[in-house]
């Protein structure tokens, strides 16, 4: 009777500190790399104005496109050192954006525009637009490089990311263009 009792006891005791270990390990939140890492897809986040990080998608003129973890406090220029900013651009929306300012966590998207040779501000184009040959046009983009998107375009659809640019386009016309495009939804 007592060996039963202390297995039971026994057992018991196993069960529960084995379920306190699990909902140490899966109640980590966002500082848990291993339940909210930046490899797993956005999905797997949630933007709250209460919490301390959120998840901004960042596209247009810098080199690496994609998903960035943001900490509260953080700066676009911090965000943008990142991601690859290329160079000569120093404000990235249209009300001209300081790269010392602290980063909006509630946005979801960062489209960053660029300059031209002139200095001039431009905006990056969306590739999926329907008005992006008039847009590519006035950015001097060669009509080649248009035909060649509108031509993926009509025959497989609209484009989902830059990689698909990079096999359409040769590397020499990728990387004139890159930073004057972005991957949106069509309009």
């Amino acid at each position: 009777m007592r060996n039963k009792v202390q297995i039971i006891f026994y057992s018991v005791l196993i069960a529960v500190t084995c379920a306190l270990i699990l909902t140490a390990f899966f109640c980590g939140g966002f500082k848990n790399p291993f339940v909210f890492s930046d490899m797993y897809s956005f999905k797997k986040y949630f933007i709250n104005k209460n919490v301390d990080s959120g998840v901004i998608y960042v596209d247009g003129a810098v080199f690496y496109v994609g998903y960035y973890t943001v900490e509260i406090g953080e700066t676009y220029g911090d965000l943008l050192i990142r991601a690859g900013l290329i160079e000569g651009v120093s404000c990235f929306d249209v009300y001209g954006g300081d790269l010392d300012k602290a980063v909006d966590i509630r946005k979801k998207t960062l489209y960053i525009n660029f300059f031209d040779k002139a200095g001039n501000r431009e905006y990056v184009i969306n590739v999926n637009s329907p008005y992006f040959e008039q847009f590519a046009l006035s950015l001097g983009i060669s009509a080649d490089v248009i035909q060649k998107i509108n031509l993926y375009k009509s025959e497989y659809g609209k484009i989902q990311n830059k990689s698909i640019l990079e096999t359409v386009l040769t590397a020499d016309e990728y990387a004139e263009v890159f930073y004057m495009l972005f991957i949106g939804e069509s309009l």
